[in-house]
């Protein structure tokens, strides 16, 4: 009516006093209108709360079981289409979540009426279904940092405890497609910091309650493509040269982690042009991220980085060498490559090996054995498939690990000897009594005692399958390395290591022989690349196949230097 007024007055001719008058009379009573209208939607908020603590008191006298957490799930969901209000409905949500044990949402179905409203408030649906919602219920599109955070803290919590469940609500009401688009949008300064992490957390759980959803989330939505993107982004913010703020570091952990399923979910073995290029380019920023400065506690960052590249095929480790450019820590040089990144993963083997034995006082920041011997299991898997697919790496590593002269055996303390023909039923070779304190402590000598089953106490026993965690598991990686090193041949091994029992330990452990691996030899792996291998002059009779150690006696394949025993 205001305006109708307006409109039939000339601009130019002042309103009468009457006509002004009633103007602003309308324009009072619109602003009562509304202050009538917040008040009473001000006090509908309380009651819902209020009848959901009576409901919760009248429900159950203790505790809440799951059978009445259930039925207020469906109570809220009605109450819903009553009121029509999302910020009361979400507010009543979670204090449901937060009131009820995590054992009674376990066996409750999330229905698809309170998943639809839960991706709405938090911004995951798409734009015209939102809207569309939002003109149905006559109010505001509810998109603000508080409402999303609110609305993801519940879908974090249904995902806790009833993953499959909520997973496939939340995925029947296109969780991915809204988590991706919102991914895409990484710069846009409305989302925060929290937002963000909450985002990628939602979709961490949900690929891991449901895997099979991997590969229409790494092909039909590209998230492979644009969560590698929000990492280059943020590498991008820290040049100069700056290590990782905290927010940082959390974002790039969880992307790395969402990744990583992604990239299990291919044939490593079948990939296109474009999938390997894409793998190209993730190994690549995790080059990047391992050269970053260190932060406060740079640990997950690296186990980040090791899950990613344990899922990469083996032409993709090229992209963990560079071209020498500018100054490189001569430790790092090797011919005319730059191995830093792979320098990287060597120190924080040899800090986690540390862990493992006992050998670093503990603090508030170091972990479990069991996950100080994951991190092991992890570093040496890497290791050796970089050794295999790259020749450069592989000399590295050997010019590390191995020791120069390989007649002085490297696992020389009392009690890895012992440990070790115990395990064996043979001797070590100690002709040289003259090592030093810090060859006995060196990388190579914890390999050693790893093979030889010393210095693991506090991990998990070894098991049937040989898990990373296991002693077995991590006897068999650490014997697979030390092959790959020394070009798939035991008696090589025996010659550096001292460890006479090595070639039983290759069928006990079921080491594997890279060399006949299509893998390998289709991405210039193992077999091509050791004929190739410069490495120092060997002190070793002619090469004997693995299948030769193990069919024959040890005393009739490796010739025993004078004056040790043959037995």
């Amino acid at each position: 009516l205001a305006l109708h007024l307006l409109d039939e007055c000339d601009p130019k001719v002042r309103l009468d006093d009457a006509r002004l008058d009633l103007v602003h009379r309308l324009r009072s009573a619109l602003l009562a209108e509304q202050r009538k209208q917040q008040r009473h939607q001000h006090q509908q908020h309380q009651p819902l709360l209020l009848q959901l603590h009576m409901q919760q008191r009248q429900s159950a006298d203790t505790v809440l079981d799951s059978g009445t957490t259930q039925s207020l799930l469906v109570w809220l969901e009605c109450q819903l289409k009553q009121h029509q209000q999302l910020s009361e409905f979400r507010t009543a949500l979670l204090q449901l979540l937060q009131a009820v044990p995590g054992d009674c949402l376990a066996s409750c179905r999330l229905t698809a009426g309170l998943a639809q409203q839960l991706l709405l408030s938090a911004g995951l649906t798409s734009a015209a279904a939102a809207a569309e919602e939002s003109r149905h219920r006559h109010q505001p599109d509810a998109g603000t940092a508080e409402d999303a955070q609110s609305s993801l803290t519940c879908i974090l919590t249904l995902l806790t405890h009833t993953p499959l469940s909520a997973a496939d609500a939340f995925c029947a009401e296109g969780i991915l497609q809204g988590l991706i688009d919102r991914v895409r949008t990484f710069r846009d300064p409305c989302i925060g910091w929290e937002v963000k992490l909450a985002d990628i957390d939602v979709l961490d759980r949900v690929l891991r309650a449901m895997p099979s959803l991997a590969p229409m989330v790494y092909r039909n939505l590209d998230g492979f493509v644009y969560l590698m993107e929000v990492i280059d982004l943020i590498i991008s913010d820290c040049r100069p040269p700056r290590p990782l703020a905290q927010q940082e570091q959390a974002l790039v952990c969880l992307v790395l982690r969402v990744l990583a399923s992604l990239a299990a979910s291919n044939d490593r073995d079948n990939l296109t042009p474009d999938e390997e290029a894409h793998y190209l380019r993730l190994v690549s920023l995790v080059h990047d991220l391992l050269l970053m400065p260190p932060s406060l506690d740079r640990r997950p960052l690296l186990e980040s980085c090791l899950e990613v590249l344990l899922t990469v095929p083996l032409i993709a480790f090229e992209e963990l060498t560079t071209p020498l450019e500018g100054t490189v820590d001569v430790a790092c040089r090797f011919e005319d490559k730059n191995l830093s990144a792979v320098n990287s993963l060597v120190e924080f083997l040899r800090h986690c090996l540390r862990e493992v034995t006992h050998e670093l006082p503990p603090t508030e920041l170091t972990p479990s054995a069991a996950s100080s011997a994951s991190s092991v299991g992890a570093c040496l898997a890497v290791l050796t498939e970089a050794s295999i697919s790259q020749r450069s790496v592989r000399c590295f590593l050997r010019s590390l690990i191995l020791p120069k002269h390989p007649h002085l055996p490297a696992a020389s303390s009392s009690s890895t000897t012992s440990a070790a023909a115990a395990a064996g039923g043979g001797d070590i070779d100690t002709e040289d009594e003259s090592i030093t304190e810090t060859e006995a402590n060196s990388l190579l000598s914890d390999l050693c005692r790893l093979i030889s089953g010393g210095g693991l106490e506090g991990v998990g026993g070894a098991s049937a399958s040989g898990s990373c965690g296991s002693s077995s598991g991590l006897a068999r990686q650490a014997g697979q390395l030390l092959f790959v090193l020394c070009k798939e041949n035991a008696a090589k091994v025996v010659r550096h290591t001292g460890l006479t029992q090595f070639p039983a330990l290759v069928h006990s452990l079921q080491i594997p022989c890279n060399s006949t691996s299509p893998t390998a030899s289709a991405s210039g792996g193992s077999l091509d690349a050791y004929s190739s291998d410069s490495s120092e002059e060997e002190i070793l009779d002619p090469e004997v196949s693995v299948a030769a150690f193990c069919s024959q006696s040890l005393a009739a394949t490796v010739r025993e230097k004078p004056g040790t025993d043959d037995s």
